[in-house]
């Protein structure tokens, strides 16, 4: 995996593409159950991406849950610099 310098949340890359797509939240909530503030939470990066969330996420994707695991991974690595 690359490794970046720059502090991000997995949850932040959802709240790009949410300004891209506003239809994308409510499928998003609707894929997870979620409510809009719990939506909001995992955004702001309130939320870690563990093994349950990140299936799900991959799911939504159609991508290996697994980048999202490692995204978590990195993120918590660079918060512990």
């Amino acid at each position: 995996m690359q490794k970046y310098d720059k502090l991000v949340h997995p949850g932040n890359y959802l709240l790009e593409l949410s300004k891209q797509n506003k239809s994308f939240v409510n499928r998003l909530k609707e894929h997870l159950n979620w409510n809009e503030t719990k939506i909001n939470k995992l955004f702001e990066g309130k939320i870690d991406f563990d093994q349950k969330l990140s299936k799900l996420i991959g799911s939504f994707f159609g991508v290996n849950h697994n980048l999202w695991i490692d995204l978590q991974k990195q993120y918590n690595r660079l918060i512990l610099k």
